[in-house]
């Protein structure tokens, strides 16, 4: 008996030892969505890669849907597209771009309606590096649908190529005419007909290309009615360049040639005996020759300030790139083109140098008695020399301190920061420099080198609980390097944490309201906790002031579109309905909705960088 049982044990043993061997049941449907989903981004990343690297044609294959067929052990997936679309970039995912399948389930006829209603105009760097980005971005074209007949139809418009004229009219309306040949250069050789060329070179006139149409019509001669246009514009560059003479010319010309076209001449020759803005503005409301017009209004810097109101970028390109009016003038240009990311800082940084040269080889003097008061580009000039000349550490920080006062006048202060980042750590932190601590702290925050504006911030501080107790401006810079560092909760255990400072800012007099509110929607914005009762005191004042509650905005059918976007993970229209939020922004009326909103939804997706720089780029200016 004791025999029996004992086999009996052993027996139930085994099998107990067998069962706790095995997995526990699987959910093979599930199984195989994830096998089928990392297949396709394999393949679609590896489609990216073959389609970069070829110089083919790539095969046609229209019709053709995402099919998962299994053979033995592979997973096949059949069909990512190959052929070329005109919604395909240059930029890839490991460079930047937002991915293959970014625009997910929208339909063509969507995608179209979001790229002509967003508002892409800005001033916000950041932005419109994000724009840039997503038009270059690779991807996959959207989906289409069937139209129902009441409903618009693309087809109608029968152009293979209007969803990147879109874009390219969008990168033209924000200045970015580099992104615009990477674009144009990424199209197929053998899809590039005539009537596609003559479409681009119709959209950069409608862009105000106005070098290349320039630089295409100069020096050439035409007398025939074919290219009555291009004779127009040949004498428009001539006047915008005062190339009187040529001008003359080729106005004497075109008027033997073309009766229809003796309003123009009139105009032209009185732009060249005395340009005048009443002249030119009576013309162009009576024309439809409005590009010619805007060249000829180059030919005075007021002039073309009145035509170019709302073109400012595209304006101070044209003074730079055609070395227009005074030499002081186009290195101005350039210092606000630097400022928007148009151009790089080494290019700034050759101007200066050239420029200081220029003022040394003709004696010009810089007097140096009234720098707290005065400002002009030879006084900036003149101090980014001396940074970089000055032997003692004081003189290096008090010029440079005036070179970030000079350029914050005239809104140029980040890009010079990042300009003179580098002699900021030649500068040896010192008891007597404690005045330079604020400044060259954020200088270096805007300047990504975050390790030594931790370095200046911290500086003559043993007690930083008790410094931000006493001094409400070290907390703000604290909570600028929160808003830049995901990693600053990591640094050490004697930093003051979000929730002291957020309460420091609360009950400090020396902030206001509106200041408040932008830090709260930036610590949220990127992932920080904010108490709720925060935001129940803001909703309670506007109720006590008989305000309404911005809250009314969720009703907004702008913002439910958000809300389908970022849950349904599409991050092509998260992108471009978040664009037009913050674009569209009332900066004069602060309101968080308007902020939180947008700024949520790309840092859920995953575009956390860019609400970094963004929630950085909003708070800079409240922060001296």
């Amino acid at each position: 008996m004791i025999r029996i049982n004992l086999f009996l044990l052993l027996i139930i043993i085994l099998f107990s030892n067998y069962l706790r061997g095995q997995d526990s049941p699987k959910n093979i449907i599930i199984i195989e969505e994830e096998l089928s989903t990392i297949a396709e981004e394999e393949l679609a990343t590896q489609e990216e890669k073959n389609l970069l690297n070829s110089n083919k044609k790539p095969i046609i294959n229209k019709n053709k849907k995402y099919q998962i067929q299994k053979n033995d052990n592979v997973i096949v997936v059949d069909d990512i597209e190959k052929e070329f679309n005109e919604w395909y970039g240059v930029l890839p995912s490991e460079e930047g771009g937002f991915g293959w399948r970014m625009w997910g389930d929208t339909s063509k006829e969507y995608a179209l309606s979001l790229l002509r209603k967003t508002n892409f105009k800005t001033r916000s760097t950041i932005l419109k590096e994000l724009t840039i980005n997503f038009l270059l971005s690779r991807a996959n074209a959207p989906k289409l649908e069937k139209i129902e007949k009441n409903q618009y139809n693309l087809d109608k418009e029968k152009d293979p190529f209007i969803y990147f004229k879109e874009k390219i009219k969008i990168l033209s309306e924000i200045g970015a005419v580099e992104s615009i040949d990477k674009l144009i250069n990424s199209i197929p050789l053998e899809l590039k007909g005539d009537s596609f060329r003559e479409d681009i070179s119709e959209l950069r006139k409608q862009s105000i290309n106005i070098p290349s149409i320039c630089n295409n019509t100069l020096d050439k001669k035409f007398n025939s009615n074919q290219n009555l246009e291009k004779r127009k514009s040949l004498i428009a560059c001539n006047i915008a360049l005062k190339k009187f003479n040529q001008a003359q010319l080729s106005i004497d010309l075109l008027e033997n040639d073309s009766v229809e076209s003796l309003p123009y001449i009139t105009l032209a020759r009185e732009m060249i005996e005395s340009p005048n803005i009443k002249s030119i503005t009576n013309f162009s409301s009576e024309t439809n020759d409005n590009i010619n017009v805007k060249i000829m209004s180059l030919v005075d810097y007021n002039i073309a300030k009145f035509f170019f109101i709302n073109e400012t970028i595209v304006l101070d390109k044209l003074i730079y790139e055609m070395n227009l009016y005074e030499k002081e003038d186009q290195i101005q240009a350039l210092e606000r083109l630097v400022e928007q990311g148009v151009y790089n800082l080494q290019v700034l940084e050759k101007a200066y140098i050239s420029f200081y040269n220029y003022i040394q080889d003709n004696s010009i003097k810089v007097s140096l008695n009234n720098l707290e008061e005065e400002n002009s580009l030879i006084i900036r000039v003149k101090l980014y020399n001396l940074t970089n000349n000055s032997i003692s550490n004081l003189e290096r920080a008090r010029y440079l301190n005036l070179l970030w006062l000079k350029a914050a006048q005239i809104g140029t202060e980040k890009s010079v920061y990042k300009l003179t980042s580098n002699i900021i750590s030649s500068i040896k932190q010192e008891p007597e420099l404690s005045w330079f601590i604020y400044p060259a702290t954020k200088a270096l925050i805007v300047s990504n080198q975050l390790d030594q504006a931790r370095s200046w911030l911290f500086f003559l501080s043993e007690d930083l609980y008790n410094r931000a107790s006493l001094d409400i401006k070290f907390c703000k810079y604290l909570i600028l390097l929160y808003l830049k560092d995901n990693n600053s909760n990591n640094i050490g255990n004697n930093i003051p944490e979000i929730d002291f400072l957020i309460k420091r800012f609360a009950n400090s007099l020396d902030i206001n309201k509106i200041e408040l509110l932008r830090i709260l929607i930036s610590l949220k914005s990127v992932g920080y906790e904010v108490d709720d009762n925060y935001w129940k005191s803001f909703y309670i004042d506007d109720v006590l002031n008989g305000k309404p509650s911005n809250i009314n905005f969720q009703l907004d059918n702008l913002y439910f579109n958000l809300d389908i976007a970022v849950k349904n993970k599409n991050i092509a229209e998260t992108v471009l309905i978040s664009l037009n939020i913050l674009n569209n922004r009332d900066k004069e009326n602060f309101n968080y909705y308007e902020l939180i909103k947008p700024l949520d939804a790309l840092f859920e997706l995953g575009l956390k960088k860019y609400v970094r720089d963004y929630v950085l780029e909003l708070n800079l200016d409240s922060f001296n």
